[in-house]
């Protein structure tokens, strides 16, 4: 299914509520055995999980989810993965998201092609588990930390209400 939330506890796909203050990450594959193993992995590690099965897809949930980190696959019918990562990258609002690639092609040139366009790291198809939990902590850290750092704009500002508040004197 695609566009679930998954959390480790919630390994059997059930909704994650969206108040969770677990890390997100987004997982774009458009093989959906693949990027349900994926999925469970990530799950597994204690992040929640957004699944997207395609390039379409990927841009809209970027868009408007709050996500911390996404797992890319290069080759997909609708777009191809690297035109997604130029897209985030070059968006203002998402040009500071960690991008893994995924790919199961071994092309020097496009591998040097997603690096080039922004990727913070490349992992090669099938992933492993374990190259896959310490490439998110790695590029996951340094964003929790920025994150963390960066004042909230809005808890300096005094409160005000919106309409005035009026008392009502009445006379006996």
């Amino acid at each position: 299914i695609v566009g679930r939330r998954r959390s480790a506890a919630t390994r059997a796909g059930a909704v994650v509520d969206s108040a969770t203050p677990t890390q997100t990450i987004l997982i774009v594959d458009d093989d959906p055995p693949g990027r349900n193993a994926i999925a469970a992995q990530v799950a597994a590690f204690g992040f929640a999980v957004i699944e997207a099965g395609s390039g379409r897809e990927a841009l809209r949930i970027v868009a408007r989810e709050r996500v911390d980190a996404v797992l890319l696959d290069v080759v997909m019918p609708d777009i191809y993965g690297i035109d997604v990562l130029m897209q985030i990258k070059a968006d203002p609002r998402t040009e500071s998201l960690p991008v893994l690639v995924m790919t199961g092609l071994s092309d020097r040139d496009m591998r040097l092609s997603v690096l080039a366009a922004g990727a913070e790291d490349l992992l090669a198809k099938p992933v492993d588990a374990l190259e896959l939990r310490a490439r998110l902590r790695n590029v996951l850290r340094p964003r929790a930390a920025a994150l963390a750092a960066t004042p909230n704009p809005r808890a300096s500002q005094p409160i005000v209400f919106e309409r005035p508040v009026r008392r009502s004197l009445g006379t006996h």
